[in-house]
C-alpha cells in the first residue's frame, strides 16, 4: 500500500508517486437506498455511494465533491477548514483472511496497517505516529492510524488513513490530510464520517452489478450496425490541457471498413513474422467500422507518441487491434504518424506494442516490450452466461450510442489496455440540454472516473480525467498557434 497524498497540492506531487491516469468510467453519486439520512451536525444528509464494493458514507457538510482527485482516489472531499479526504479501493499483496500469527488475535487488516507506517516512516523519518489502533467499521474490521507529519517550512500536516477490509485482497483507505493548525477541529469530522461509514452484503452488490449488466445487455441488443456505422464521427482533433497548458493532442478517425488493414508500422513486421512461420498473415476481409487514434503527450522531460488501430466487425463476431507507443526525451525527432517509425529512428526512443484478436469467443493479446512478449488468452463474457462484452470500437462509439434522454447506469466487460486485462467497466449516463449527454465513466472497480460530454451528434466536447487534465476539441490551426516555433509536432 502506498500513502496517496500530503494536504496541499504543490506538495503531493513531491511527495508521493502518482501515475498519471488515462482513463474512462462511472462511480454513480446517489443516495444509497440502505443507508438513511443523518441528522449530524458534521455531515451532509445524503449519502455518497460507491456501486462497484456497495461502500457508501455521508461527507462532511462543508466540504465539496472534487472530481478531479489528483491520483487514484475514487472520491475527493474538499473541506472549508483547509482539509480533504479522499476514498481510495486498494488491492492487497496480503490475505486479509489470514490471521496475523497463531498467537495475535487482531484483525489481518493491522498488516496493511504497519506496512502503510512503514512506508511513511521510510518517506518522512520525521513522522510521529499520533495514534494506532483497531475498530469496526459497518461490521467489517479497520484499522486506523493519525500522523503529525512535519514539513521542512514549519508547514506541519495532519494525516488520518482509516483500513477497512472489503474483501480478502480488497480494502477501502479513508484518508484526512489537513493543515496541523485545523486538526483539532476537523478531527470530529473526519470520526464522524468514518462512524457513518456503510458496506453492501456481498450478494446486494452482485445483485446490483446484475442489474447494470442487465442495462447494458437490453441497450446493446437493440443495436444493429446501421446504428453503429450512424454513431461513426469521421475526425476529431483533440488538445490535452494540464493546469493552463496544452500538454499534447490526439486525432481521431473514423470510418466505415471492407476488412482490417494494418497500419504501415506494423505491416512489414507481420510479413516478417508470416515469412518465419510460413504462412500469410490473417486477414479479416469482412464489413465493419475502423478508429485510428494518433497522440502526443508530454510529460516531465519525455515525450509519449501513440499510434492505435481498432477494427470491429459489422456481424459482431470479429474485432482486432493493434498499438504502438514510443517513449522518447522530448524535442527528439518525431516519426510521421503511420510511418515505419524505423525509418526515423531515436536511438534514445523506447517502444512497447500491443496486439489483440477476438476471434467469436476467444480474445488472445499479444504484448511486446523492450525485453519480452507475453500472450494472454480470456474467454469473452457471453450474453449466453448472463454478461456482456464491449469492443474496443465501441467504446470509442459509445457517445454516440447510449440513450441520452434517460438516466440509467450501465455495466460491460472489455479489454483495458491500461491493466492488461479483461475488466468490468461501468457508465452513469446523465442526460444535458440540446441533446447532450454525459457519461460518468469507471473502467475497473478501483479506478476513479472520468467525465465526458457530447453533443447531439456523438462528438466529444469535453473530458475530465481524474489526475486532472482536461480533454477538449481543437483545430489544426490552432494547434499550429500553440505550438509555432517549437519542434512539438502536429497532426
Amino acid at each position: 500500500m502506498r500513502s496517496p497524498g500530503t494536504p496541499m497540492e504543490g506538495e503531493r506531487r513531491g511527495r508521493w508517486a502518482v501515475a498519471a491516469a488515462a482513463a474512462l468510467l462511472a462511480v454513480a453519486l446517489r443516495p444509497a437506498a440502505s443507508q438513511a439520512q443523518v441528522n449530524d451536525p458534521f455531515l451532509a444528509e445524503q449519502p455518497w455511494r460507491e456501486q462497484a464494493y456497495g461502500l457508501s458514507l455521508h461527507p462532511p457538510r462543508d466540504a465539496k465533491h472534487n472530481p478531479v482527485t489528483g491520483d487514484d482516489a475514487i472520491a475527493r472531499f474538499d473541506g472549508a477548514q483547509r482539509y480533504t479526504v479522499k476514498v481510495f479501493i486498494k488491492k492487497s499483496n496480503l490475505d486479509l483472511s489470514i490471521p496475523v500469527s497463531k498467537d495475535d488475535t487482531r484483525p489481518p487488516i493491522v498488516k496493511v496497517a504497519h506496512t502503510a507506517v512503514g512506508q511513511l516512516a521510510a518517506a518522512n523519518p520525521q513522522a510521529v505516529v499520533l495514534e494506532q489502533r483497531t475498530l469496526v467499521l459497518a461490521g467489517k474490521p479497520a484499522a486506523l492510524l493519525f500522523f503529525k507529519v512535519p514539513d521542512a517550512r514549519a508547514n506541519h500536516w495532519a494525516l488520518g488513513q482509516a483500513f477497512v477490509e472489503l474483501g480478502p485482497k480488497t480494502f477501502a483507505l479513508i484518508q484526512l490530510e489537513a493543515a496541523w493548525d485545523r486538526y483539532k477541529f476537523v478531527r470530529p469530522v473526519f470520526d464522524a464520517m468514518l462512524a457513518s461509514v456503510r458496506v453492501q452484503a456481498a450478494e446486494d452488490v452482485a445483485q446490483h452489478r446484475k442489474e447494470m449488466i442487465n442495462n447494458g445487455i437490453v441497450w446493446r441488443r437493440a443495436l444493429n450496425a446501421d446504428q453503429l456505422h450512424a454513431a461513426i464521427v469521421p475526425e476529431q482533433l483533440l488538445r490535452i490541457v494540464e493546469g493552463d497548458q496544452t500538454i499534447g493532442w490526439m486525432r481521431v478517425t473514423q470510418m466505415r471498413a471492407n476488412g482490417w488493414e494494418q497500419p504501415p508500422w506494423r505491416a512489414q513486421k507481420e510479413k516478417e513474422m508470416a515469412a518465419q512461420r510460413g504462412k500469410e498473415p490473417k486477414r479479416i476481409v469482412v464489413p465493419g467500422v475502423l478508429v485510428d487514434v494518433q497522440a502526443r503527450i508530454n510529460v516531465g522531460p519525455r515525450a509519449f507518441d501513440t499510434d492505435s488501430r481498432f477494427f470491429f466487425s459489422d456481424n459482431a463476431a470479429e474485432e482486432i487491434w493493434t498499438s504502438k507507443t514510443t517513449v522518447r526525451p522530448i524535442g527528439s525527432a518525431r516519426v510521421k504518424l503511420g510511418a515505419d517509425p524505423r525509418n526515423n529512428a531515436d536511438a534514445a526512443a523506447v517502444s512497447w506494442a500491443e496486439t489483440g484478436v477476438r476471434d467469436g469467443d476467444l480474445i488472445t493479446v499479444s504484448q511486446e516490450s523492450p525485453t519480452s512478449v507475453k500472450k494472454f488468452q480470456w474467454e469473452r463474457p457471453s450474453e449466453e452466461k448472463g454478461s456482456l462484452y464491449l469492443s474496443q470500437v465501441e467504446l470509442y462509439l459509445i457517445g454516440g450510442l447510449l440513450p441520452r434522454n434517460v438516466p440509467m447506469n450501465v455495466g460491460f466487460y472489455n479489454y483495458y489496455s491500461k491493466t492488461g486485462t479483461v475488466t468490468f467497466r461501468t457508465e452513469r449516463v446523465a442526460p444535458g440540454p440540446n441533446g447532450t449527454v454525459t457519461l460518468h465513466s469507471r473502467p475497473t472497480p478501483d479506478e476513479p472516473e472520468q467525465v465526458t460530454t457530447y453533443d447531439r451528434d456523438g462528438r466529444l466536447t469535453h473530458r475530465t480525467l481524474p489526475n486532472g487534465w482536461q480533454v477538449v476539441p481543437t483545430t489544426r490551426a490552432e494547434l499550429g498557434r500553440l505550438f509555432a516555433g517549437t519542434r512539438f509536432n502536429t497532426p
